[in-house]
């Protein structure tokens, strides 16, 4: 016995073809579209600075008024802070789950410990700081691959964000001149400068002392109230 196919279905599936391939190709429109959305609100609630990449894991102490604790590391984590004993100079130290160290630039020239420059207000995060009236931030010896998602997050909340990636063990003077640039622009005051180590936050502020015309005891003397443990500087490297 042979069944005769139905004619209403034979004319249906071809438009039932073109249907599901126009929605197929609206599933691929609206996933590239909302992607990169994602991605993007991602990148902003990982943090860079103050909230967040934890790389230890540890968990955000909070003190009884519920506020983050800052625990003061000997040392620092950077090869140049591995003197035992040497703890980082009150105020330098960012209360935040990644250990950090920041120092301050205000309109008027004058460095000033970062936990000083706030007022004991709670700015523990890159868009908190935007709040508090910062219009920049100097990120210290951050590799170009990474400071390029910083420089993403930092720019999406209407700051600039400038690296200086310190290439070479030891500052060189073309770092140095990199920040006299940046401090020369005074729109970009008052100014978060940031590093992971507390001894390169120091000895970049005592070479762009020593480049301003300040003598070398000076110059180390300013360098240590952020950290600095070497004995002297100089501006020698190319």
């Amino acid at each position: 016995m042979e069944f005769s196919s139905n004619p209403l279905m034979s004319k249906k599936r071809p438009a039932l073809r073109q249907c599901t391939r126009r929605n197929f190709s609206l599933m691929i429109l609206v996933s590239a579209l909302v992607l990169p959305m994602i991605m993007s609100v991602s990148a902003l609630s990982c943090g860079w600075w103050g909230d967040g990449e934890d790389d230890d894991g540890d968990a955000i102490v909070i003190g009884a008024d519920g506020r983050p604790v800052s625990e003061t590391r000997p040392g620092g984590d950077q090869p140049g802070d591995k003197a035992k004993g040497n703890l980082a100079p009150p105020g330098v130290e960012v209360p935040a789950p990644r250990s950090g160290y920041g120092m301050v630039i205000q309109p008027n020239g004058h460095a000033v410990p970062y936990l000083d420059a706030i007022g004991g207000q709670p700015v523990y995060s890159i868009q908190q700081l935007r709040q508090s009236g910062f219009p920049a931030v100097v990120d210290l010896g951050t590799s170009p691959e990474v400071s390029a998602l910083h420089r993403q997050e930092t720019e999406m909340l209407g700051m600039k964000y400038f690296n200086i990636p310190i290439r070479e063990k030891n500052i060189a003077k073309a770092d140095v001149l990199q920040l006299n640039a940046i401090l020369a622009a005074k729109e970009n005051l008052p100014i978060l400068v940031f590093s992971a180590s507390a001894n390169q936050l120091g000895e970049m502020w005592a070479l762009y002392r020593l480049l301003k015309g300040a003598n070398q005891d000076d110059a180390v003397m300013d360098g240590r109230r952020f950290g600095l443990t070497k004995k002297s500087v100089h501006l020698t490297y190319e």
